[in-house]
């Protein structure tokens, strides 16, 4: 078993330091690029280190531990993180988010449909963690209204996030990740819309659980 390790010690330096990541992440005591730059460093650094090779005896060099930062799918997301920003600061979605949040007095059940299927296509072409953000003061707002905590709201409006994110595949960085990972396995590549049947699917049954369950589980 020793023997085992030391022979393939790379892989499990490699795991150790993402679980030191995660660590460092949680303790929340510095910024989490200053610990993403020192762990990519000392990767590097570890890896100089002269039998330091892959699980295929090939060495692992500092072009293969970078090669990650030119990955299409890496770009692919920051584009939509800019995207998902630009509709935040410059307030394309505040003139809608306003007419919801004044129809509630009229028509409060059509406005948190109306809200959370906002919510919804939204998510599912661009990144959720931005489309969240600027639908925070908007559930905050009808909550008010509602008399209610706003946990009521906050939660649904999260998981109504990630759910729409597997419909499309650039609702959410995982779909990314996965299709650049099933085309260089496969060769095959996934189109835009491949899971939007099974993600509905999904969707639909999350939705139903979260609204029913929400009534019971959330606090007041």
């Amino acid at each position: 078993m020793t023997a085992e390790i030391m022979a393939h010690w790379p892989m499990w330096a490699s795991l150790a330091a993402v679980a030191i990541t995660i660590v460092f992440y949680m303790l929340d005591r510095w910024s989490m690029e200053l610990v993403s730059v020192s762990v990519i460093a000392g990767l590097l650094l570890l890896f100089s280190i002269p039998g330091a090779t892959g699980f295929d005896g090939s060495p692992i060099t500092s072009a293969d531990l970078l090669m990650g930062f030119a990955n299409p799918a890496l770009i692919t997301i920051m584009a939509l993180l800019v995207v998902g920003q630009g509709l935040f600061q410059t307030g394309a979605l505040e003139g809608p988010t306003k007419a919801l949040v004044r129809s509630y007095d009229k028509r409060p059940i059509g406005t948190l449909i109306g809200a959370f299927a906002a919510v919804f296509v939204t998510s599912a072409f661009t990144n959720n963690t931005p489309v969240v953000i600027m639908f925070l003061p908007i559930m905050s707002a009808i909550a008010a209204r509602m008399g209610a905590s706003t946990s009521r709201l906050m939660m649904p409006l999260s998981f109504v996030s990630i759910f729409a994110g597997m419909t499309t595949l650039i609702g959410t960085s995982t779909n990314l990740l996965a299709a650049d990972s099933y085309e260089r396995l496969t060769g095959s590549e996934l189109g835009f819309f491949d899971q939007t049947v099974f993600g509905l699917i999904l969707a639909a049954v999350g939705i139903t659980y979260i609204a029913i369950a929400s009534r019971i589980l959330l606090p007041e």
